[in-house]
């Protein structure tokens, strides 16, 4: 779907995100073509995940580390796939002596839940077609989305519903990519068919308009660094890479654009970090 607005200035800005103001009829036909499209990609392996360091330095440690009550402590992981990121949070949960705590994972892909139910004994959901979550308000003490809601058409709803399930000063992690991710009207190499990322205004108008405040903002994946960092074959999740990165990002990010069709363009970072804190 995303390649009929390929051409169209009003989106390559960045302000507005295809598919927030879509029907109900685009929602089911977008959510069709990207249900099992990353498990696709992966090719179905479980068992490398590249972000954890990266998490953990932007803010996932401390939000562990300061969860306030210490029982009945409810984690939801959106979008988490096969639950790379989870194996993370168990191992901080035990450092931290947190061992009564409940982690739910929800994702569109029904074989990455079903991996992730197995092999980290989680509680998996499948995701709703329209992005409603089924559960109470003020449900989960945490919830981290890292690289999921460019996948999701309306974006605005869903992170609305996320708001809704996170509880008064409970803790949300939100990273994302924040240029368009290639263009459009051609089959892009490692993307899914309907990936593009949220506008950096955007998504400061996302936290506008829901009753929360960033409590951290920081830009990161410096993307002509990533690309030697690939080539090079290094560990991204490396420490001294990571901090190498956080301080490109920082330099370079008053060049950030949304639509990066020259390599000018492409000295920015290509993904934000916000520590979100809900009022």
């Amino acid at each position: 779907m995303l390649e009929k607005y390929s051409d169209n200035s009003k989106y390559l800005s960045g302000d507005y995100l295809v598919g927030d103001n879509f029907t109900l009829d685009e929602i089911k036909q977008w959510y069709k073509e990207e249900e099992e499209a990353y498990c696709e990609l992966t090719g179905g392996k479980s068992d490398e995940y590249l972000y954890q360091n990266v998490n953990n330095f932007y803010g996932l440690k401390n939000a562990i580390k300061n969860i306030n009550n210490t029982t009945n402590i409810k984690i939801l992981c959106f979008g988490a796939a096969y639950g790379g990121e989870v194996k993370g949070i168990i191992e901080l949960l035990n450092k931290f002596k947190l061992s009564d705590a409940k982690i739910t994972i929800i994702d569109s892909s029904s074989e990455m839940l079903e991996i992730a139910r197995k092999e980290l004994k989680v509680d998996t959901v499948k995701a709703n077609v329209d992005g409603k979550i089924d559960c109470l308000d003020q449900a989960f003490d945490l919830i981290t989305c890292f690289g999921v809601l460019h996948h999701i058409p309306n974006v605005s709803y869903v992170f609305s519903e996320l708001i809704r399930v996170l509880k008064k000063d409970g803790t949300f992690l939100l990273r994302e990519p924040i240029s368009s991710m290639g263009d459009w009207s051609k089959k892009r190499l490692g993307t899914t068919i309907n990936e593009r990322g949220l506008g950096v205004n955007y998504i400061k108008n996302l936290v506008l308009t829901n009753n929360v405040k960033i409590k951290k903002f920081n830009f990161l994946l410096f993307s002509p660094f990533l690309l030697l960092v690939n080539n090079l074959k290094l560990d991204i999740d490396n420490k001294v890479i990571i901090y190498t990165d956080y301080i490109l990002s920082k330099l370079f990010s008053k060049n950030i654009k949304y639509n990066r069709v020259s390599i000018f363009k492409k000295f920015a970072p290509g993904s934000i970090y916000l520590v979100i804190n809900k009022i």
